[in-house]
């Protein structure tokens, strides 16, 4: 599902989740905001390899039921940058030794806040 650079504003809808067929999520280069829902790592999409919200204006903490996912690709499977409200257990940018460094890291090598 793409839908980069598509004007899209507000919450992702948690009905995104029911998708259990979904493999691809582009929601890059929105206005995108508010938290991202815990139903884009349900387990019941045991297909989904890749998953990019970066460059919108999503905040809080990167779900647990996404870093749990084992099927996402490695690398850039899970990109979140430039999105400077999400954190990764309460840090604002990934540190080594962080319990979800690894989760993201190897999905998005240049992963900080900013993506500088």
């Amino acid at each position: 599902l793409d839908l980069d650079a598509a004007g899209l504003t507000g919450e992702i809808p948690t009905e995104i989740g029911n998708l259990i067929n979904l493999r691809e999520l582009g929601l890059t280069e929105n206005q995108l905001s508010g938290q991202i829902p815990a139903s884009l790592g349900s387990p019941d999409k045991p297909f989904i390899l890749e998953m990019n919200l970066s460059s919108n204006q999503l905040t809080g903490d990167i779900p647990a039921t996404i870093v749990n996912l084992n099927t996402l690709e490695v690398p850039g499977g899970f990109r979140i940058c430039s999105n400077p409200g999400i954190t990764i257990n309460g840090l604002t940018t990934a540190q080594p030794g962080d319990p979800v460094y690894d989760f993201v890291f190897l999905r998005d090598p240049a992963w900080n806040i900013s993506c500088t």
